[in-house]
């Protein structure tokens, strides 16, 4: 019954706040997460920054001040449930466009958004990645 409500209380808080922050600059990110509580990477124009946001972490990467992919975890380590995922899905929605379920690559599910713009996936149900459909992160 505890773990119902926290999700109900979960999705609740969530379905509160605007959509994600693939292709946002910073100052919209940060109107909905806060600042962020570190860099992480900052190298050529590419920044990675760590905000904690009602119980998960985000990671941001933004590209000349735009985010090109979105990074949830929870901060507890528990898997992402269902609810969450389709939650965090949601967000993630251009407004008029809807996830559609590609075909799992192993373990991992994946989905493209209706506007062929973004795509997802969940690592094992670990944590959600969202990320612009061409955008290829730069390696360390």
């Amino acid at each position: 019954m505890k773990t119902s409500l926290a999700v109900i209380t979960f999705l609740a808080i969530l379905s509160a706040t605007a959509h994600a922050g693939v292709g946002e600059t910073v100052k919209h990110v940060e109107a909905r997460y806060g600042k962020p509580e570190r860099v992480l990477y900052e190298h050529s124009g590419v920044r990675k920054l760590g905000y904690r946001y009602r119980g998960l972490l985000v990671v941001e990467c933004y590209v000349a001040g735009v985010s090109k992919s979105e990074f949830f975890d929870r901060a507890d380590n528990r898997r992402l449930s269902d609810a969450e995922v389709q939650q965090l899905l949601a967000l993630s929605s251009a407004p008029g466009t809807i996830w559609k379920r590609l075909p799992d690559l192993g373990k991992d599910q994946t989905w493209i958004r209706s506007d062929d713009k973004a795509v997802a996936l969940l690592n094992e149900h670990k944590f959600l990645r969202v990320q612009e459909k061409d955008y290829h992160e730069p390696k360390s």
